[in-house]
């Protein structure tokens, strides 16, 4: 499925560090009322979210939008009163360089993890990024060295089940 135009909105809570939800609806259409809307076409999660989180937004994530309520944030007031945070991916820095402060750990080659992060679309963007918490955590605990960034991009370590 080619989201690359779709609106997408990243979902996240503080109780739940590390676990990113990304909505992703259709291109929006106008209705027989007059209203510009679209409708959920999917949502996808980072791996090691737990069935809390997972629950908590499906049950109160909109089937269908407006556009102005979307703008607002009405359309998520659901959400938000679980304390969820919302935000629209097209308002989100989702560059290299964000990516790179985010990891923290500057070892080995930039360039090529430059290049890695070029190749992943937006969707993976958000759930690499939410991945980072995990990974450090595991790192932590092991008493391990986190991996070089271009590893943690080239083996898709955001997927792996801690």
């Amino acid at each position: 499925m080619d989201t690359k135009n779709m609106p997408k909105y990243a979902i996240t809570h503080p109780k739940h560090a590390g676990c990113v939800g990304v909505a992703v609806y259709e291109l929006p259409w106008t209705d027989g009322d007059g209203r510009t809307v679209s409708r959920l076409r999917a949502v996808q999660f980072n791996q090691g979210c737990n069935a809390q989180f997972i629950r908590a937004v499906l049950a109160r994530l909109p089937g269908l939008v407006e556009k102005e309520e979307a703008r607002s944030g009405l359309a998520f007031a659901k959400l938000k009163v679980e304390g969820c945070q919302v935000q629209d991916v097209a308002e989100k820095d989702l560059g290299f360089e964000a990516f790179w402060k985010a990891y923290g750990y500057k070892v080995g080659g930039k360039a090529r993890a430059e290049k890695l992060w070029g190749r992943l679309g937006e969707e993976e963007r958000l759930l690499a990024l939410g991945g980072i918490w995990k990974q450090r955590l595991h790192s932590e605990r092991h008493k391990t060295d986190m991996p070089y960034p271009e590893t943690y991009l080239s083996q898709r370590r955001w997927e792996n089940e801690f």
